[in-house]
């Protein structure tokens, strides 16, 4: 009983922070698509279709990661594939960080940081997560 008392709090855990990467993907879907012109000026960046697309983008990605998180038994691949997207998608931030510094306005900046830091929050909890199911 105990031991499968504490298989649930594990699963739990990573089925939690799937469901948190779920509702940040849509804030930022909802935000992308919806307020794109003024996050483009928060930015200082004068294309915004590419923010329409990123949060077209975030579409599939919130389905699949809700998929994961909703399946009945949790699927450690699937679970995998979601950690490492969410970790890609750090390293492709700070990449366009590095590559649009001088674009950039502060505030800009500091988006894009927050949310990778944001979505590196999200990959280590949902790979601690999945620790704890071995």
């Amino acid at each position: 009983m105990q031991t499968q008392a504490v298989s649930q709090k594990n699963d739990a855990m990573l089925r939690n922070t799937l469901f948190g990467n779920v509702g940040f993907t849509l804030i930022s879907l909802l935000l992308f698509l919806f307020a794109s012109q003024a996050v483009a000026d928060l930015m200082g960046i004068s294309y915004r279709w590419v923010l329409v697309v990123l949060g077209l983008g975030f579409i599939p990605f919130a389905g699949f990661v809700f998929w994961v998180a909703s399946s009945r038994t949790m699927n450690t691949q699937m679970a995998k594939i979601v950690i490492a997207l969410d970790f890609g998608w750090v390293l492709l931030s700070y990449g366009y960080l590095i590559w649009a510094w001088s674009d950039l306005m502060i505030a800009g900046r500091w988006f894009v940081f927050i949310q990778a830091e944001a979505v590196f929050l999200f990959g280590l909890f949902q790979y601690l997560g999945l620790r704890r199911l071995r």
